[in-house]
């Protein structure tokens, strides 16, 4: 049996799979970036959130400057 594991790449808090391919609940992973040189990070929930949080306020910016 073969469990994966994730490291978040902001606050390195690891997360394993609890039956083989059951996956990362509630993490996200950032493609297409590196930090601290990981490519494409693993997020745990907490941080995953705070991108997302970002995101949408970044978003509704944007449609409120087209007002």
């Amino acid at each position: 049996m073969l469990l994966k594991t994730v490291e978040c790449g902001v606050c390195k808090t690891r997360y394993t799979e609890k039956s083989p391919n059951d996956g990362f609940p509630n993490w996200g992973q950032l493609s297409g970036a590196a930090l601290n040189g990981d490519a494409n990070p693993y997020l745990c929930p907490e941080h995953f959130g705070n991108v997302k949080a970002f995101v949408q306020r970044m978003l509704r910016e944007m449609t409120r400057g087209d007002e």
